[in-house]
């Protein structure tokens, strides 16, 4: 086998999973509403996995009224999830939470 395949090869491995895995901020911004709100649904879930449920749903209700108490530009939540938690679902994940909101 040639070095350099057997080296992508091997990097393709190491690097498998890196980064976010789900949609990204950019697909979040061209979601209908019930795609966004399933992905909110599952960002939730995945995040008080890690945290707790009611320390997620703190931080989701804190974050929204600190925005719109900053008079700022409002950053939809699932982006924030994405930008600041490193949390996103997969098109497949958000299958689960499609009528849930």
């Amino acid at each position: 086998m040639d070095k350099a395949i057997l080296t992508a090869a091997i990097l393709g491995v190491l690097f498998a999973g890196c980064g976010p895995e789900g949609v990204t901020s950019e697909e979040v911004r061209e979601m209908n509403d019930r795609e966004s709100s399933a992905l909110l649904a599952c960002q939730v879930t995945k995040y008080g996995e890690k945290v707790g449920q009611k320390e997620a749903m703190d931080w989701a209700v804190e974050d929204s009224v600190k925005d719109i108490k900053d008079g700022g530009k409002v950053t939809p939540l699932q982006i924030e999830f994405i930008e600041e938690k490193g949390i996103s679902c997969t098109r497949e994940e958000m299958t689960d939470y499609y009528g849930a909101s």
